[in-house]
């Protein structure tokens, strides 16, 4: 089974992680309908042949910033759905599933749980599950990452993605324009992604 969900994965010279978080992206219990790279480094991105035929690569202006590549992979995207992946990030294996049943519902926006992974050992590490407000953003991160956030493409472009004048936070930023649009926005506490 296939979701209308297309998996976007920036990457800047830190390519030693990236076939594990893509293996994460394959091995979903429902796939995504895509898989897309956005190189913005200088560093040649080289996938195990496995992975050839399921990848597209996109290389764009090195440095230009993880906005900028989070922005252009998500233009490309033919998904009506975006999930977002970092390049040293993983999906646990239903993730995608989880929010595909979630969206079913009407949402616009999901936000999963996410875990931090220490020497293999997974445990809990933040879950905006309840704590997903304006005020908490403009304050501290309650649980808000690239990994974790699925959003429809329609509404990325309707609060204009993510902003590329950011050097650090733009998921927070990204999440703060989702909630001031009004959107339909969603947490699921018990699906996660590890960082």
């Amino acid at each position: 089974m296939t979701a209308n969900i297309s998996c976007i994965i920036p990457v800047c010279d830190r390519v030693k992680f990236l076939p594990e978080a893509i293996e994460s992206a394959l091995n979903q219990s429902v796939k995504p309908r895509e898989i897309i790279v956005v190189n913005n480094g200088k560093a040649t991105v080289t996938l195990p042949d496995e992975f050839r035929e399921q990848v597209k690569i996109y290389n764009i202006l090195p440095y230009a910033g993880l906005a900028q590549a989070l922005n252009f992979g998500s233009s490309l995207a033919i998904g009506e759905f975006l999930a977002f992946l970092e390049d040293d990030d993983l999906w646990s294996e239903d993730y995608l599933k989880n929010v595909l049943d979630a969206i079913r519902s009407g949402p616009e926006c999901v936000v999963s749980r996410i875990d931090k992974m220490v020497d293999r050992d997974i445990s809990t590490y933040k879950n905006s599950n309840g704590k997903l407000s304006i005020a908490n953003l403009l304050t501290h991160n309650p649980g808000v990452t690239i990994t974790n956030t699925v959003v429809s493409k329609k509404l990325h472009f309707a609060v204009g993605g993510f902003d590329p004048r950011l050097l650090t936070s733009a998921d927070k930023s990204f999440m703060i324009e989702i909630l001031r649009s009004g959107a339909s926005v969603i947490t699921l506490p018990e699906n996660n992604a590890i960082g």
